[in-house]
């Protein structure tokens, strides 16, 4: 068989994982703004305005915190065509999460948001990644 159909196919294949993880990322970040949404929607309508606004700021954050990870991992799956090293991912690692405390010191530092509601808006994205977990578990179970 010639070199470049055997490549092709692995490149498939790659892009199929690629298609799969990006479903599951557009997955939970649903399913988490839909908890976020109403935990904020029940912390609004009982008046605790900066509560919805700590919840949803924190969901926000988290989902974009999984989004970059969902976007590193995914480069390191290709590193032939994006040339990624483990320090250049350690790297970018370490830049996340301290772009994620700046950011989350600045907010409570400045009192735009409560700690608390933020970590229960952050929460939900950990909640929508358990769930999909179980769910993609017991979709192997009935596939195996």
């Amino acid at each position: 068989m010639a070199p470049g159909k055997r490549a092709g196919r692995g490149v498939n294949r790659m892009q199929a994982k690629k298609g799969e993880i990006s479903a599951i990322a557009i997955r939970v970040i649903l399913l988490s703004a839909a908890i976020a949404a109403i935990l904020a929607a029940i912390a609004f309508f009982t008046h605790h305005y900066k509560a919805a606004l700590s919840i949803g700021a924190g969901a926000g954050i988290g989902s974009l915190s999984f989004l970059a990870l969902v976007v590193t991992i995914s480069g390191a799956a290709n590193p032939g065509r994006m040339g990624v090293r483990k320090g250049l991912l350690a790297a970018l690692g370490l830049l996340k999460i301290a772009a994620v405390g700046a950011l989350l010191w600045w907010l409570i530092f400045e009192k735009i948001v409560d700690p608390i509601p933020f970590l229960v808006g952050f929460g939900a994205v950990v909640l929508s990644l358990v769930v999909e977990g179980i769910r993609a578990g017991r979709a192997m179970e009935r596939a195996g």
